[in-house]
């Protein structure tokens, strides 16, 4: 839905599909910054696994510290031997188990999610990825943008919503925007950090133009 498309874009997802520039263009720039396996789970969040082996391979390659890059180069063999032909009715059942006994020797939380994606039965197994907080909130909000139906991303977003807000962390404030709940999120961060000069710089956007908060003008 348009919807759908407009919140990705809020995930810095500005393509529509891996046939547009921009997918290869994004997926670059990952790599660039030597995040290889964030790459490789777009790609087959994109559903281009072509693509998600030759990030996960550039990544087992790659000159510099890369502590996970066994695991990176195990899970490109892995999915080299992916049933393409079977991928519209789901894996087969051994390969999914062999995902399965893999999952806990491969360490990287984007690598797993890429397993996860891959051996799921089920949309209800999403939730693995969906909640790991390793996965960062775009990334994980753009997966459900993709994959979950209505109920299940509304439920998805409310709890990460109420959660960054509690903990009063900024990056939750694509979820709540510059509203009244969004205002709540930068004062519970005030109060943790004590950095009042970020969250005036944040919300001065909205307030007064959009709203009258007293508490960004006594901040001010």
């Amino acid at each position: 839905s348009r919807r759908r498309q407009l919140a990705l874009k809020v995930c810095g997802w500005v393509f529509h599909s891996q046939q547009d520039d921009g997918f290869e263009q994004y997926l670059q720039m990952l790599e660039k910054l030597g995040k290889y396996e964030e790459a490789a789970a777009t790609a087959i969040w994109n559903m281009d696994l072509e693509r998600c082996i030759e990030a996960l391979t550039r990544g087992g390659e790659a000159v510099g510290p890369q502590p996970d890059r066994d695991d990176l180069s195990l899970l490109a063999m892995a999915l080299a031997g992916y049933p393409q032909s079977s991928a519209s009715g789901g894996p087969p059942k051994a390969w999914a188990q062999m995902c399965t006994r893999m999952r806990p020797q491969i360490k990287p939380p984007y690598a797993r999610a890429i397993l996860t994606f891959l051996s799921s039965t089920s949309t209800r197994e999403f939730s693995v990825i969906t909640k790991d907080p390793r996965i960062a909130l775009p990334d994980r909000l753009a997966f459900a943008l993709r994959f979950l139906d209505d109920k299940s991303l509304g439920q998805f977003i409310e709890e990460e919503t109420m959660d960054h807000v509690e903990r009063g962390d900024l990056r939750g404030m694509p979820l709540t925007g510059l509203t009244p709940l969004g205002v709540i999120l930068a004062e519970n961060y005030v109060v943790g950090s004590g950095d009042v000069q970020t969250a005036v710089l944040l919300l001065s956007l909205a307030s007064p133009r959009l709203f009258v908060e007293p508490r960004v003008e006594y901040w001010l």
